[in-house]
């Protein structure tokens, strides 16, 4: 199998004049254009993100029908044997300590070694199914992405997130971002509850929504493909 630096060296040379011309009719200067092919990691970022829209298609399309912003994530990987408070730490450094106590415990999960995840990030921002108001709630957005194949998250998927993307808040939003797992507490009575991650500036921290919170474009879900 080609590596992926080498296809898209291929691509480049096959299509190197095509792309050229392209650059041209955008008006985009010559020395941009170049300094675009000299940077591998600026190509390889744009030639992945061609490959995943591709791949998810289908499920770009359904979200744009309701108003929802996706981002997806591929390979990352998840540590779920890590104890609960070393996770958090990784992916949430500046979390508090009453807070990791209130989270530690209300999670069971039967997963208990490293597994490499495509993970799917969804926001529906202003409209929800065409209805006259400003937020989505999670319960809403939750049954919409069981519906289209998605699996539900812990909280060990947000603290991977967090520690390998520590500046993800710059990469997907204007401001701070705030991730929220999709499970919710699975200990009885706290229900209603479950946990995120919020990026903010250079802090990441635990933090905690409830199920019946309604979200606006800051807030995020995460699922699994």
């Amino acid at each position: 199998m080609q590596s992926e630096e080498k296809k898209i060296t291929h691509v480049m040379n096959k299509h190197g004049v095509e792309l050229a011309e392209l650059a041209r009719q955008n008006e985009i200067p010559r020395e941009i254009f170049t300094s675009f092919l000299r940077n591998k990691k600026r190509v390889k970022k744009f030639f992945n993100e061609l490959t995943n829209q591709q791949k998810h298609q289908d499920l770009y399309t359904e979200a744009a029908k309701i108003g929802a912003r996706i981002v997806i994530i591929e390979n990352l990987l998840v540590d779920y044997g890590k104890s609960f408070k070393q996770a958090v730490m990784a992916g949430g450094p500046q979390s508090l300590e009453h807070i990791i106590d209130v989270v530690k415990g209300k999670y069971k999960t039967s997963r208990k070694s490293k597994f490499n995840e495509t993970v799917v990030l969804l926001n529906v921002p202003k409209r929800w199914f065409g209805w006259e108001k400003n937020y989505a709630a999670i319960s809403e957005i939750k049954e919409w992405a069981l519906l289209n194949g998605l699996k539900v998250t812990d909280p060990y998927l947000l603290f991977a997130l967090g520690e390998k993307f520590p500046k993800l808040d710059y990469s997907i939003s204007d401001s701070s971002l705030n991730i929220c797992e999709s499970t919710g507490f699975t200990e009885e009575g706290f229900n209603d509850n479950r946990c995120s991650l919020l990026w903010s500036y250079d802090n990441r921290s635990l933090d905690l929504l409830r199920c019946s919170s309604e979200l606006n474009q800051y807030y995020w879900i995460a699922f699994r493909k």
